[in-house]
C-alpha cells in the first residue's frame, strides 16, 4: 500500500543524551526550516548514528530550537571535559530499523556482495550501516 507523501502518522519524537567535546557539531540544516530539519551529517559528527538526515531538532537540554541560530547557541562549548545534550528530536519512522541476515552472498578477493530490499518514502534517506563480526 502506498503511503501519502508528507504522511504525518509515522511522525514521533525521541530524545538521546549525546556528549559533545567542542562546539563543532557536523550538521548542516535546510535553510528557513523551522524547527531547524537535518540536511546532512558530517562523517565526523558527534551525533552520527543517533540522528539522521530529515530529522528535526525540538529541543536541547528543555530549551525550545526554532532556528539553527537557536541550536548553535545551544551547543555552544569550551572546556576539557565532555558536555551532555539532552536532545528531543522528530522523526518521520515511515522506514524500519532492522537487522538483515545475508540472503544472497557473491564473493570475489577482498569483496563480498550483499543483496537487499528497501522500503522508503521518496523524500527520505536511506542509511544502511555494515558491521563485520567474527562468530566462533
Amino acid at each position: 500500500m502506498a503511503e501519502k507523501r508528507g504522511s504525518k502518522k509515522y511522525i514521533q519524537e525521541h530524545e538521546a543524551t549525546i556528549e559533545i567535546r567542542d562546539s563543532d557539531m557536523g550538521l548542516t540544516f535546510f535553510s528557513g526550516s523551522s524547527p531547524p530539519r537535518i540536511q546532512k551529517i558530517d562523517l565526523f559528527s558527534y551525533f552520527i548514528g543517533w540522528l539522521f538526515v530529515g530529522d528535526w531538532i525540538v529541543q536541547i537540554d528543555k530549551r525550545a530550537i526554532k532556528s539553527a541560530e537557536d541550536f548553535t547557541a545551544a551547543t555552544q562549548h569550551s572546556g576539557a571535559q565532555p558536555k551532555p545534550l539532552l536532545i528531543r528530536f522528530r522523526r518521520d519512522d515511515y522506514f524500519q530499523m532492522a537487522t538483515l541476515k545475508v540472503a544472497e552472498v557473491k564473493r570475489k578477493l577482498n569483496c563480498v556482495s550483499v543483496f537487499m530490499q528497501v522500503r522508503w518514502r521518496e523524500d527520505l534517506p536511506v542509511g544502511i550501516v555494515v558491521e563485520r563480526k567474527v562468530i566462533d
